[in-house]
């Protein structure tokens, strides 16, 4: 392999690193689709805003009988946090369900 071949590949490795470090920076002050992708960014959030826990999502959902939640996502609709989740009802279908993150299941 030439000296130039060695130099592009260790180049397009920098930054692809460099592109990896910055993502989680930009995701976490403002989700570009609305909502953050990684929970280690959205645990601050929840935190500062005062949200309710992701544990007391799923205590709220069993104990209304809704069902069980198997995926929660923090996003932003409207200037407002809200969860979505996709819960799997009594009876055993998935379904959508989008709950306010202060006050779910109200």
């Amino acid at each position: 392999m030439s000296n130039r071949s060695n130099i592009i590949r260790t180049l397009a490795a920098a930054l692809a690193v460099a592109a990896g470090l910055c993502a989680p920076a930009a995701r976490a002050s403002a989700p570009a689709d609305g909502c953050y992708t990684d929970w280690s960014t959205a645990v601050p959030v929840v935190q500062r805003e005062a949200l309710t826990a992701v544990r007391e999502i799923h205590n709220q959902a069993r104990q209304r009988n809704v069902g069980d939640v198997v995926r929660v996502t923090l996003c932003t609709e409207q200037g407002r946090f809200v969860y979505r989740l996709l819960v799997r009802e009594p009876k055993g279908q998935i379904v959508p369900m989008t709950v306010d993150a202060r006050r779910p299941f109200e």
